[in-house]
């Protein structure tokens, strides 16, 4: 009869142990699951940064092309604006020093 009060006693034990580590298994699957959702999420958002990088890096070389191919662009209108007021003071020989005509805009 002894042994019964320590049988009960270890039995409760055992059954509050036993819920205990279903509960733990409960936990961790789920964290095995959100671990794996976060992988995932995660290679998604390096792989979006990627894709990103390099378009940040075309659009960086595609602005400094614009601007060299702007620049030889003013470049030749500046040449062309030179020749045609050269050909226009020399159109007009006759008249005085020609002002020259400014193309800048004024606000």
């Amino acid at each position: 009869m002894t042994s019964f009060p320590v049988d009960l006693v270890l039995l409760v034990a055992l059954v509050i142990t036993s819920t205990v580590v279903v509960m733990l298994y409960l936990k961790l699957r789920s964290l095995r699951v959100s671990q794996a959702e976060y992988e995932h999420a995660l290679g998604e958002t390096v792989a979006a940064l990627d894709t990103a990088r390099e378009a940040v890096a075309l659009l960086n070389k595609d602005g400094r092309n614009l601007i060299l191919s702007l620049g030889k662009k003013i470049d030749e209108a500046q040449s062309v604006i030179v020749e045609l007021d050269r050909r226009q003071h020399q159109a007009q020989p006759g008249r005085g020093p020609a002002r020259p005509i400014s193309y800048e805009r004024r606000s």
